[in-house]
């Protein structure tokens, strides 16, 4: 009876480890001023960022093989992740332009003149292999419609290091975008 009641205490034991700490990440953390807006530039506004399901959740994801999809356990989005887009893009624009930003996601209101902008993401996830890509297709004005598809190696590994590089590849994506509206 003894060696039944200690087999027991071991086992309760053993399956009372503690649970994996969650983390949540800020796709947009503090990214520090804005710059002011030079009067003669209309601006953006910030329509849409439509995303696919499985990134229209809170967990991160991760591809671990060609078509497998992995849901990330104890690792999610802050807010959620169309926001962190239109707020990086947002941030984006301004630095790159010198313009005023507004946004759907912020509840502003179009400035006359001012181009809107359609995000349509198709992928922005990391591979087990360490690849980073954003992809999908942004539109202006309803009229110009570009794909876009941007991809870069971790070089360490991590969800936190695959956030920064995500955030790099958007900073890509907003020069296109000013390349786009430029005529280029």
């Amino acid at each position: 009876m003894k060696l039944i009641l200690v087999t027991l205490a071991l086992l309760l034991a053993a399956c009372s480890s503690p649970a994996p700490t969650t983390h949540y990440y800020l796709l947009s953390p503090d990214m520090g001023p804005y710059k002011p807006a030079i009067e003669q530039r209309l601006g953006y506004f910030i329509e849409a960022v439509v995303l696919p399901d499985h990134l229209n959740q809170q967990a991160l994801t991760m591809f671990s093989g060609d078509h497998q999809l992995q849901v990330a356990s104890y690792h999610y989005w802050a807010q959620p992740l169309s926001q962190g887009i239109a707020q990086v893009v947002g941030y984006e624009l301004n630095q790159q332009c010198a313009c005023e930003i507004r946004s759907f996601h912020q509840s502003d209101r179009k400035k006359d003149g001012a181009v809107n902008v359609r995000l349509f993401v198709d992928q922005m996830s990391v591979s087990n292999a360490g690849k980073v890509v954003l992809s999908g297709m942004f539109e202006l004005d309803s009229d110009k419609r570009r794909r876009f598809y941007l991809s870069e190696q971790l070089q360490q590994p991590g969800y936190e290091q695959a956030i920064v590089v995500q955030r790099k590849l958007l900073a890509k994506m907003v020069q296109q975008i000013l390349n786009a509206d430029s005529g280029n």
